[in-house]
């Protein structure tokens, strides 16, 4: 029998959880940079209300970047455990493939290879992951979370130097949030093809099993 794929539904289903937590967070955080701005921008005096609140605010603005950049430290460490182990299983149901696994697992923290090497190892695994199942689903999320992912960081960078702090944060909430929807997209795809492989694999092994009992069988 052909080895079997290694475990991953946990790793998905924490990945999972961690992408809703973030989308829930940075959608809380995209309302308060946009309550706070309005209040910045509002011309006339401010209520006594109002002065409480757009304090709080700012006292919770500037502490939020970094809160949002450990949850996306964490949630990338999350999706690294599941994308390993996706990839394990990619080269042991295809007998092939182009990365160690230590290139694997340190690809989204190498400066310079992060900016490329993770998207090669998830699109590798979505194409390899397909091959001699009946039908190749090709898929441009793979792109688009890229494009996203990477773009949050560019404009978390542009922040450091930038005085516009509450359009930048309020872009990178946004970011954040579309390229989490992608990454449960993925990660939910990529299941079900980890599930068809699985299946195959049970297949071509019974009917293994039936030619090598037809050719072993006596003849009475």
């Amino acid at each position: 029998m052909k080895q079997s794929l290694l475990p991953n539904q946990e790793r998905a289903r924490f990945v999972l959880i961690m992408m809703r937590i973030h989308i829930v967070f940075e959608a809380l955080t995209l309302a308060l940079y946009l309550y706070t701005y309005q209040i910045l921008n509002q011309d006339g005096p401010m209520g006594s209300m109002e002065i409480d609140n757009y304090r709080l605010a700012l006292i919770t603005v500037f502490l939020l970047p970094y809160l949002s950049f450990g949850l996306l430290i964490v949630s990338a460490i999350a999706f690294v455990r599941w994308m390993s182990r996706g990839y394990d299983n990619y080269s042991m149901a295809s007998g092939s493939g182009l990365f160690e696994r230590s290139s694997v697992l340190w690809a989204f923290f190498l400066p310079f290879i992060n900016l490329a090497r993770p998207y090669n190892i998830v699109q590798e695994m979505w194409e390899g992951m397909q091959i001699r199942l009946s039908q190749t689903v090709k898929s441009s999320l793979i792109g688009w979370w890229w494009t996203f992912w990477i773009g949050n960081f560019i404009l978390r960078l542009i922040l450091i130097g930038s005085d516009k702090v509450y359009i930048f944060n309020i872009l990178i909430s946004v970011f954040s949030i579309i390229a989490a929807f992608l990454v449960i997209r993925i990660v939910k795809r990529y299941s079900g093809f980890e599930k068809e492989r699985v299946q195959y694999l049970r297949i071509e092994d019974l009917e293994n099993r039936e030619n090598l009992g037809e050719y072993h069988s006596p003849d009475f």
